[in-house]
């Protein structure tokens, strides 16, 4: 019978985060968020879109969830994500998707 002990450098590890004021967005404004991202970048030619980005980024927003009042919620402790979550999440995985799918 063994009992689950947190971790020594992280003792949240196995809690849960705390409860905050936060709520799920809907399937409807997730999408709302990609066609406005996607508007903005069209609109701005990317390069607008993209400083915006970097500025608010650092609050766990795109461009699209600031103007919709949506934010990234770090899961493991409930604050919202950082600047470099936000960059691999945004940045970095739609880079490997888009390659992986020409590649395949």
């Amino acid at each position: 019978m063994s009992t689950s002990q947190p971790h020594p450098l992280n003792p949240n590890a196995f809690s849960t985060p705390t409860p905050s004021n936060y709520r799920y967005a809907s399937f409807q404004h997730r999408l709302g968020a990609i066609v406005l991202d996607a508007t903005l970048v069209f609109i701005t030619f990317g390069i607008g879109w993209l400083i915006w980005s970097f500025i608010v980024w650092g609050e766990g927003q795109t461009p699209a969830k600031k103007i919709l009042k949506l934010r990234t919620i770090n899961f493991t402790n409930g604050r919202p994500a950082t600047w470099g979550h936000m960059g691999i999440r945004e940045m970095l995985v739609p880079m490997s998707v888009s390659i992986a799918s020409t590649v395949t």
